[in-house]
């Protein structure tokens, strides 16, 4: 999410991991990365683990933006369902998408495996279910598409229902869900990625942008970075960068319990298959993040009455989940979506020094993960065919 509203609850509750530098001086590297995100710390740890001479600068602290706030529901489904998605685009490349999620999900387990896990990061299931009679046949059909292609899926109704809401199906992915706190990835990335040569600095803000034989970015306080490659990892934020247009923006909203110490461990990220879905998951500290109830970005994030309609809508459903639930924290914010569900990752197809890693929708963190590895790759030559459901042009008339 970018431009959000509202107080981050893993900011407050936990220990900021580092302080790093900003910018004084004139450097030179040979890839630039911009944004200090989830996303940029992704392709920065990629990179200099790849021995790619890199830096990463972000404008204000590491992982304290959107990513703080984002309620971090990580799973290979996208935001619709295949029956939904075919207008926009083929069988075959959602199919795609959702194998390419769980590569970038079982990434995302080694990460941890290796390198520990300070970040409350936990594999589960997800949760596709309706409370409607008239969505079975369409849930139905997800699931055989699912099943049929090797996904490890089981089919529930309301007679043999294994979770503690009303549901009158459900679709369950085994294991095809992964929780954790972005802020914390965030920081242990950035780390990495120092420890492998990469230079990170927050505070220092990209004011210019110029494309010669280099790419010439000029910091606010007046330093020059020199690069052979810029990569873009700033949400909808990108006209420092370019003219084009990437995605919608949306805006959604979320709300954050006060700690349920008697509710039993769900270990599954869930959301219903509402047109305007919704969705929750626990917190380690066992809190019930729920969120949704998008809507257009220019009705939703600067209207403080949509705001409070669309969160009081949250917590009537909230309540009627869990009915002592008392909210904690309140939050907004926009992110962008596209007709695909998918984001966008590569070089631009105008300019070869301008690389993107974009990752749009509710999978944003799936997709930046995606895009940091195949960037990697790219660097050194090697091109995953795959990764064009991702391309930068897709769109173009």
């Amino acid at each position: 999410m970018e431009n959000v509203r509202g107080q981050s609850y893993t900011l407050r509750d936990n220990k900021k991991p580092k302080q790093f530098n900003y910018l004084t001086e004139d450097l030179d590297t040979d890839v630039l990365i911009v944004g200090g995100g989830i996303t940029g710390c992704l392709v920065a740890y990629y990179m200099s683990k790849n021995d790619i001479n890199c830096t990463l600068i972000e404008e204000n602290k590491i992982g304290s933006g959107s990513t703080s706030l984002t309620t971090a529901l990580l799973e290979y489904q996208l935001d619709n369902n295949i029956e939904d998605l075919l207008e926009y685009s083929t069988f075959e490349d959602i199919l795609k998408a959702y194998n390419l999620n769980i590569e970038a999900l079982k990434e995302l387990d080694s990460i941890i495996n290796e390198y520990g896990n300070n970040c409350y990061f936990n594999v589960c299931d997800s949760i596709l279910y309706s409370n409607k009679n008239s969505d079975i046949p369409h849930l139905e059909r997800e699931f055989n598409y699912r099943k049929e292609n090797g996904f490890d899926v089981n089919f529930y109704d309301e007679t043999n229902n294994p979770y503690n809401f009303d549901s009158k199906a459900m679709i369950v992915s085994n294991n095809g869900g992964r929780e954790v706190d972005p802020y914390l990835l965030s920081h242990k990335l950035a780390m990495l990625a120092e420890n492998f040569g990469c230079k990170v600095y927050e505070n220092t803000k990209a004011s210019e942008i110029h494309y010669f034989d280099n790419v010439f970015t000029k910091i606010e306080f007046g330093s020059i970075i020199k690069s052979k490659i810029i990569i873009v990892c700033t949400g909808f934020s990108t006209k420092l960068f370019t003219k084009r247009v990437f995605g919608t923006k949306t805006s959604t909203f979320s709300l954050i319990t006060k700690p349920m110490p008697n509710e039993k461990k769900l270990n599954a990220i869930i959301r219903d298959n509402e047109e305007i879905y919704t969705y929750f998951r626990q917190s380690h500290d066992n809190r019930i993040i729920f969120g949704g109830e998008d809507c257009d970005h220019f009705q939703g994030l600067n209207n403080k009455e949509v705001i409070k309609r669309k969160q009081g809508v949250l917590e009537q459903k909230l309540k009627n989940i869990y009915k002592n639930a008392e909210i904690d924290y309140r939050n907004s914010g926009t992110f962008a979506t596209t007709n695909d569900n998918l984001g966008f990752i590569g070089v631009d197809p105008d300019n070869k020094k301008l690389w993107y890693n974009l990752g749009y929708g509710a999978n944003g963190l799936v997709f930046a993960t995606l895009g940091a590895r195949y960037l990697a790759d790219l660097y050194h030559g090697k091109e995953d065919k795959r990764m064009e459901i991702f391309k930068i042009n897709r769109f173009d008339s």
